[in-house]
């Protein structure tokens, strides 16, 4: 799943304000191409200077990548930023004070003027004749201390103790290697609307006049300096003020020296007045500024949501639910949509989202993932939570949200969470049932905002999906559980129809296959002993389509969440060797035989529910002949344990691999091996267990490869080494493989070893390996 996006662009953390050449406003990306328009911030130094209680030349000095050309019509040439006020909108503040230089590693200082000059600026604006503007961009240039990364890693608003003892202590290191105490950098702070605010000083040791830097702050970090310059304050003199230039400059102009007589030293109120103002204003640019970002922030949250919610729904709207693998494919559509959150949100490489919920089995006792992102999910890996210990989840408190669900988390989430790190979250779709827990963890950015109201607002559009992705889940799981019990008793029809069918022939055959010269009263004896043996067939074919009534009967459960057995004693002996004789002729047609001898079998009775007991072994059974190699035995073995009381029932088979867990007795569950095979529902092994364990007893199974290859198929290639024509160059690796088979293993496994007779045939089933897959059915005697 890809989404529009940049991945340089979130956080939005903007570190200037100059818009790059090229873009515009509306989709610039703040993090590397600016914000404004350098015409809106000329505005606002325009609109400042001329402020009543400013009345002053101001400017703007921000630190740009090297690389960074500024939107600016006003410059001739755009390849470069002029160093001329009146070729350009935007100046390149250079050359620097070496100190300074070293700062900034990788990025230049910029500025924009006001474009306005008032009082003291024109009697400053003459003096540039004189070269003097080298030396302004190099005193300038001081404010780049605040470029300085040991003072950047701190945030003004959240660390403002630290922020301001580190920007002290830079002054303190700055001021060591100035000569002239004029030029030292001095801190002033004071207190505006409640919040303390500061700018530092400095004095231009050839006019006197004292800079004032104030900085503007964005989320807490600097984004730009406002300089507030040419004020005769506490160093000035008039008499002193360009003494080394003035005598020059007054022979070409006699007029220049008239300028001073206009400039008055202002005291601590007149100055306290101007940077109230200035302050005040600053501070509506930074709340517009904050605003501009909440408000691009919030366009980003809610386009890469929409990107993601698109796209994910697009992709659950193709899931066909009669796959087998839908809900695999739900899974990833959401494990896509979870990576692109994180792609577009969340750079740390240990961050993820985690969603868990019920599967499609309603009884199950646990929440299982549905949706992974980050780190690959090993299925091996046993992630869950226990549904019981969710019960007073609902009704409890938020605070004490995450010790219960950590209680209720298996022992690989309580080893792999992180307090610190890690957040469990609840969800309801509706009433009081737990659909959902979320299990996340964030990178630092978002686990410490800068910004606490665009972090809220990315937590409300990540709830949001979440809710999206649920409906989506419930709707699929549902819709899937509907399919698949009306798929069931389809089947059970036709599974109906699979006995019915062949025993009515049957009969019919036999009664038409009476000779009409059998009835002439020589044969009479004759006649009549074949009608005794039609009864006698026609009971056992009566006998089977009843117990096969019982078997459908019993796949009524599944709708049942308890069902009760009525246990009394039977032999299970007869009860097997009733299911072989039902489904003798069907394992024939597959080639394949039951290998069942009564006669060895025990006498030995148990408590059962013949009717539901039936039904268990029956479904191992089927599975045997739908999933077992053409040309194998099916063994069924019955063992007594008198010490613990049980009796064993031994089911071998001889097939496909059957993953040695748990997961084939969930419902609805089937590996792509058996889809391959055969068709099903995945309810049947479910049900067999069920049953074992309401009689008390349980059932497990274990698959253990004899073979690389299809033995009974290998052996079809010892009797016609022919079969081997399409792929000769293999003959040496079957040959191998038959001689490591012992006899014990060819006599076990092969019933028929002469099914296969053309090469093709032979070439497409060799290759799948033969595993014995064994399953241990245990109940209680009594």
């Amino acid at each position: 799943m890809q989404t529009k996006t940049n991945e340089s662009e979130w956080p939005i953390a903007p570190t200037f304000l100059s818009l790059r050449k090229g873009c515009k406003e509306d989709t610039a990306n703040y993090n590397i191409d600016g914000i404004y328009n350098p015409f809106y911030i000329r505005g606002f130094l325009a609109d400042l200077s001329q402020h009543k209680d400013i009345q002053n030349a101001v400017s703007l000095f921000q630190f740009v990548p090297k690389d960074f050309l500024p939107h600016d019509p006003n410059s001739k040439n755009q390849n470069i930023i002029t160093g001329n006020p009146k070729k350009g909108t935007v100046i390149l503040n250079k050359p620097l004070n070496k100190q300074i230089e070293k700062i900034l590693e990788g990025k230049k200082i910029i500025r924009i003027d006001s474009g306005t000059y008032v009082n003291n600026g024109r009697l400053c604006d003459i003096f540039r004749k004189c070269n003097g503007t080298r030396f302004c961009f190099i005193q300038d240039s001081i404010v780049g201390i605040f470029a300085e990364k040991e003072l950047n890693q701190y945030n003004r608003i959240t660390d403002e103790n630290k922020y301001t003892y580190a920007l002290k202590s830079l002054i303190k290191k700055y001021n060591k290697n100035r000569k002239n105490d004029i030029e030292k950098i001095k801190y002033e702070s004071f207190e505006f609307n409640g919040q303390g605010r500061f700018c530092l000083h400095y004095t231009c040791r050839h006019s006197l006049f004292e800079e004032h830097i104030f900085p503007i702050y964005l989320q807490g970090r600097i984004i730009a300096c406002l300089m507030f310059g040419q004020m005769g304050r506490d160093n000035f003199n008039k008499d002193l003020s360009f003494k080394e230039k003035r005598e020059k400059m007054e022979e070409k102009n006699p007029d220049t020296s008239k300028y001073l007589k206009d400039i008055k030293k202002l005291d601590d109120c007149q100055w306290r007045k101007k940077a109230k103002a200035i302050v005040e204003h600053i501070e509506i640019f930074e709340r517009l500024l904050e605003e501009k970002i909440e408000y691009r922030n919030n366009r980003y949250i809610n386009t890469i949501f929409a990107d993601v919610e698109q796209t994910f729904r697009e992709e659950v709207k193709n899931i066909n639910i009669k796959y087998q693998n839908a809900i695999e494919i739900y899974t990833k559509a959401l494990d896509n949509a979870f990576d692109s959150i994180r792609r577009a949100f969340d750079k740390s490489d240990d961050s993820f989202i985690r969603m868990f919920a019920q599967p499609i089995d309603t009884e199950h006792d646990k929440l299982i993932p549905i949706g992974w992102s980050g780190a690959a999910f090993n299925a091996q890996d046993d992630f869950y939570f226990s549904i019981k210990k969710l019960n007073s989840l609902y009704d409890s408190p938020e605070p004490c949200y995450k010790d219960l669900i950590k209680e209720a988390a298996c022992p690989k989430i309580k080893t792999t969470y992180d307090d610190e790190k890690d957040v469990l979250l609840p969800g309801w779709l509706a009433g009081k049932e737990v659909v959902y827990i979320v299990w996340k963890r964030h990178g630092d950015e978002l686990k410490n905002p800068k910004n606490k109201i665009t972090f809220d607002n990315y937590k409300q559009a990540l709830r949001k999906f979440y809710s999206v992705a649920l409906e989506c889940y419930s709707y699929i799981r549902g819709t899937k559980m509907e399919l698949l019990l009306e798929t069931t008793i389809q089947e059970s029809a036709h599974e109906s129809a699979h006995f019915i069918l062949p025993a009515i022939d049957v009969v019919e055959k036999k009664m038409n296959s009476v000779p009409n010269w059998m009835i002439l009263g020589n044969y009479s004896d004759d006649f009549y002993r074949y009608t005794n043996n039609y009864s006698k067939f026609r009971e056992e074919v009566l006998n089977s389509l009843n117990q096969l009534r019982e078997i459908n009967y019993g796949s009524s459960l599944i709708y049942s969440k308890d069902f009760h057995v009525n246990k009394k004693p039977e032999r299970v002996s007869y009860l097997i060797y009733k299911l072989t004789k039902m489904l003798e002729n069907r394992a024939f047609d597959s080639h394949k035989v039951i290998d069942y001898d009564p006669k060895i079998m025990s006498t030995k009775e148990a408590n059962i529910d013949a009717k539901y007991f039936n039904h268990a072994l029956y479904n191992l059974l089927d599975n045997a002949i739908k999933y077992g190699y053409e040309g194998s035995y099916i063994h069924i073995k019955l063992e007594v344990d008198k010490n613990n009381g049980n009796m064993n029932i031994i089911i071998i088979s001889y097939g496909i691999k059957i993953e040695n867990d748990d997961r084939i007795y969930n419902l609805f569950t089937r590996s792509e091996d058996a889809a391959k095979m055969a068709s099903g529902s995945g309810i049947g092994m479910y049900i067999v267990r069920k049953i074992c364990r309401a009689h008390g007893g349980d059932i497990k199974h274990r698959s253990e490869e004899l073979c690389d290859y299809n033995i009974p198929v290998l052996i079809n290639y010892k009797q016609n080494p022919k079969l081997i024509s399409s792929i000769p160059e293999s003959q040496s690796k079957f040959d191998k493989a038959l001689l490591s088979l012992s006899d014990n293993i060819e006599k076990d496994v092969v019933c028929d070893s002469s099914f296969v007779n053309y090469s093709r045939v032979f070439s497409s089933r060799i290759e799948t390996p033969t595993f014995r897959n064994t399953f241990y059915v245990t109940i209680p005697l009594k």
